[in-house]
């Protein structure tokens, strides 16, 4: 559910991309999500932190996996704001004439790297 309304965020976020700028936006983005994925990276997860029960069954929660929460949803929201982005941006690089044409070849090559892109381990 946090992933669906971070796509959502995101895909709101992008409507400050004709106001700012579509390659301002564009790093901003990616520096944001470089920035709080690195911080998902280095925030720790011990159990000796202060922890608070929920009124929703038997959940707790403790500060850390808040701010983790927080962190992967501002990721995921980033992310998400700059993949959207690209697809407009780099709209813009081409012809009209020839634009849904590179695009869609582009886009298939995206996918068809990222099929293949888990197997790298097994083939190793």
């Amino acid at each position: 559910i946090l992933s669906s309304i971070a796509e959502i965020v995101a895909y709101a976020i992008c409507y400050v991309n004709d106001k700012f700028g579509k390659k301002l936006m564009l790093i901003i983005y990616f520096g944001l999500s470089f920035v709080s994925c690195g911080t998902v990276a280095i925030i720790p997860t011990n159990k000796f932190s202060f922890s608070f029960k929920l009124p929703i069954g038997n959940l707790s929660l403790t500060w850390n996996s808040i701010l983790l929460l927080l962190f992967v949803f501002i990721g995921k929201a980033s992310i998400s704001a700059a993949f959207n982005s690209v697809y407009i941006y780099t709209s813009h690089f081409f012809p009209t004439r020839i634009r849904s044409t590179i695009l869609s070849i582009l886009s298939s090559i995206g996918r068809i790297g990222a099929m293949i892109a888990p197997q790298i381990n097994i083939l190793s």
